[in-house]
């Protein structure tokens, strides 16, 4: 009962968030311009800094499971070769296949993930799943960039990867506040407080984000985009996290592996699919679909979990 009031407590205070962004950013003129800023914003600025807090406030040499994040990546990159191979036999536009792989492998670990495991396990350190929330994110950006790059026809720039890679604010703060924790550096009360600010700020403006660019529709290609749904919801969970299960994982570890792999299809695999000649319109009706839905599924994986004895 507790994990059911806990989980349903987090998600509606998740989809309530939502709803504001869509109701309130989202009618404002210019829009996309409007939200294109503030996630920017949100990505150069209070994203880092949560990363960095999470990871700094934790005891990093006995809470991070190395094992955890190696499984997870294995899934992922598993998951995604397959979808290389098999994709193009269920989706004929290489474009729209592309954006296929891109929105079906690309979950929404740190927006969406990091305040879901905040909210189940109130008062616990989030530096383990802050940590592989960072690692996997950084996974998604290089796989989306080397599928789109794919099926636009084109080879993939890994010089670009690896300059982007170095220039990632979030790969910067996590590095940051690893070497700061494993050394056991404190920086001074006022830094501390002012970090705490700015790292407060990321959950809350995210989801406010992703309710503002909401784009619900189906389109022309229905079959698709319900089988790229399936897969980011429900496929690649049952999976990954069954394995995590037989593997020995349970409670935080657990959800952090079902933050990873269950949470919906990221915003900017939407701006990524516009930027790299992917299918923008198919990206955004992912986006917006799976994240209406997958507040429901992320539900039910926590109700089963839970009822399991697994968290």
């Amino acid at each position: 009962m507790e994990t059911l009031v806990a989980s349903l407590n987090t998600v509606l205070y998740m989809l309530l968030v939502m709803v504001l962004g869509r109701w309130v950013v989202g009618r404002l003129p210019e829009r996309d311009t409007v939200v294109a800023q503030l996630n920017r914003l949100v990505f150069s600025m209070f994203l880092p800094f949560m990363v960095f807090q999470n990871i700094y406030t934790t005891d990093i040499k006995s809470a991070f499971d190395g094992r955890l994040l190696v499984y997870l990546l294995t899934v992922l990159c598993a998951m995604w070769l397959l979808l290389m191979v098999l994709a193009p036999k269920w989706v004929q536009d290489r474009p729209t296949c592309g954006t296929f792989i891109q929105c079906a492998i690309r979950s929404n670990s740190i927006i969406f993930g990091i305040p879901l495991i905040s909210g189940l396990f109130a008062g616990q350190e989030l530096g383990c799943p802050t940590l592989v929330a960072a690692v996997t994110t950084i996974f998604f950006n290089v796989i989306g960039v080397i599928t789109l790059e794919v099926y636009r026809g084109k080879a993939p720039d890994l010089r670009q990867i690896g300059k982007n890679l170095v220039k990632n604010p979030v790969l910067t703060a996590s590095i940051a506040a690893l070497f700061l924790a494993l050394l056991e550096l404190r920086l001074p009360a006022s830094v501390e407080k002012a970090v705490g600010t700015m790292a407060g700020m990321a959950s809350p403006m995210g989801l406010l984000l992703i309710g503002a660019s909401l784009r619900l529709g189906v389109g022309q290609r229905t079959g698709a985009l319900l089988g790229c749904l399936l897969l980011r919801l429900a496929v690649i969970p049952a999976i990954g996290v069954s394995g995590a299960v037989l593997l020995g994982w349970r409670g935080m570890e657990l959800c952090t592996g079902l933050m990873v792999l269950a949470t919906p299809t990221s915003v900017s695999a939407y701006s990524m699919a516009q930027m790299m000649g992917g299918n923008g319109t198919f990206a955004a009706n992912q986006v917006g679909l799976s994240s209406v839905l997958g507040a429901v599924t992320v539900f039910f994986w926590i109700l089963a979990l839970g009822g399991l004895q697994l968290l």
